[in-house]
């Protein structure tokens, strides 16, 4: 996800094997290649980000684990080191499910792919709740149209892309 200077957030999953598990995690670059700086590590299977409506937090789904992580942000792909999670990240959210990629609405609720559970819901005020869907793979989410009021889900399962509305509208991106 790019930043409001151009910059952007991506994470790495790492890698799993029969018998061991690489760890990945939370990367910030320059999109011209100048630079990559790992910011968090390690994460168990860190894949998708978001930034807060503001651009002063980033956020991290863990898929294996189902959590959400956060880092509140001092300057453009710089995280304050306040919390106790890796990179001094914060742990938000520890859901059900197995997580996979993310969106964030326009009032700063994250909605994060939930493999098994369709769409996890995750309030500002870290309350949460999942949106069935009729794939049990749901792998991607993002919002589209001119309210950004359509969702856009992948139903990887079925090799399905599901497009319907929704209740509230999405962060509009710095660069789309």
């Amino acid at each position: 996800v790019f930043d409001e200077t151009g910059g952007f957030w991506f994470t790495d999953l790492g890698k799993s094997r029969p018998d061991a598990l690489d760890k990945g995690g939370l990367y910030y670059a320059q999109a011209d290649g100048s630079s990559v700086t790992r910011v968090a590590f390690p994460l168990i299977g860190a894949n998708g980000c978001g930034l807060s409506p503001g651009g002063d937090r980033v956020y991290v789904a863990e898929s294996y684990t189902g959590r959400l992580w956060g880092w509140d942000l001092e300057a453009p792909g710089r995280v304050k080191a306040s919390g106790a999670g890796p990179g001094g990240g914060h742990y938000l959210v520890a859901t059900t499910g197995h997580f996979d990629s993310m969106a964030v609405e326009e009032d700063g609720t994250v909605v994060v792919a939930a493999i098994t559970h369709g769409l996890c819901v995750i309030r500002p005020d870290f309350s949460w709740e999942y949106v069935e869907m009729p794939d049990a793979f749901t792998t991607n989410v993002c919002f589209t149209g001119d309210d950004r009021r359509t969702a856009l889900v992948t139903l990887s399962g079925s090799g399905r892309l599901a497009a319907f509305d929704w209740p509230r509208p999405g962060l509009a991106l710095a660069y789309a």
